[in-house]
């Protein structure tokens, strides 16, 4: 079984040596090393899966788990948040 130590060393020797991330490689195992190791410690298993709920309201599909959504009928808030931030797409 491979200990925290041996993961986050794997994750760093792949990031270094593929050439697009090589420049970003030690950002992001400063970052994301603790997480690594905590899966390591608890396994993979241990985390919970991922469940998705999907509707057909109002004619779109959308998650019902989230509060904000791109449906018909739902995006308003998008366009709320571009005219805040400035963005104009």
């Amino acid at each position: 079984m491979k200990t925290a130590c041996d993961i986050v060393l794997i994750n760093k020797e792949k990031l270094e040596n593929d050439p697009v991330q090589r420049q970003t490689a030690s950002y992001a195992i400063s970052h994301y090393g603790s997480q690594l190791s905590k899966m390591a410690e608890i396994g993979y298993d241990a985390i919970p899966d991922f469940i998705l709920s999907i509707g057909y309201i109002n004619g779109s599909l959308r998650d019902l788990g989230q509060s904000k959504g791109y449906g018909t009928g739902d995006a308003e808030w998008l366009e709320t948040l571009k005219r805040q931030t400035g963005v104009n797409y």
